[in-house]
């Protein structure tokens, strides 16, 4: 894989949002950052391992995001965001992620075993991490948190031309993309080559 630049807003963003101590230049120093400064975090790397062992799920919600997971249990979690999908289905080995393109709805299955994709819906899915120019910060819960969470800005799309579409509509919308099969790779790197 071609060494990607990331946009200097993608990159304050997430510094911003991992509370990284610098801001990443390319996407294998985020990589880099992530592994040792927020998987490094005791109770993060706790909740890891929960994730590992079947007893949890990367940012479950309620709400319809598009974004869920077929359990070898027979239960359907929804998660926030395409990343918190893929990062479960490879912590856990064996799952099916199920995605809608944000663009027009279209449905597309991934599914994981070990560590890698051995079959995909479509084979030319890509995944976008971007933000926005909202850059402002809110409390919830007692927490500040990015009035525009980074979640909100990770996805799949069925191809490039369906992610270009989406971001027709988007004027304040950067970041960057990789291929599925890419994004799994850098995954898999975080997760396990610690």
């Amino acid at each position: 894989m071609v060494e990607q630049w990331l946009d200097p807003r993608v990159s304050q963003r997430l510094q911003q949002v991992l509370q990284l101590s610098t801001a990443p230049a390319t996407m294998s120093e985020f990589w880099q950052l992530a592994e040792k400064e927020y998987l490094g975090i005791p109770e993060n790397k706790e909740f890891m391992e929960q994730v590992r062992a079947g007893k949890a799920v990367i940012a479950e919600t309620d709400e319809d995001t598009g974004y869920s997971l077929a359990l070898p249990d027979g239960s359907n979690p929804k998660v926030e965001c395409a990343g918190d999908a893929l990062g479960t289905a490879l912590l856990r080995h064996v799952d099916i992620v199920h995605a809608r393109c944000p663009h027009c709805g279209e449905k597309m299955q991934i599914k994981i075993e070990g560590k890698r994709v051995v079959n995909a819906s479509l084979p030319s899915i890509v995944f976008w991490m971007g933000g926005s120019a909202k850059t402002g910060i809110v409390m919830l819960e007692g927490k500040d948190i990015p009035e525009d969470p980074v979640c909100y800005h990770i996805h799949l799309f069925p191809n490039r031309d369906h992610l270009a579409a989406w971001l027709q509509a988007k004027s304040d919308e950067f970041g960057f993309t990789v291929s599925l099969n890419d994004i799994v790779e850098l995954w898999v790197q975080l997760l396990y080559n610690r």
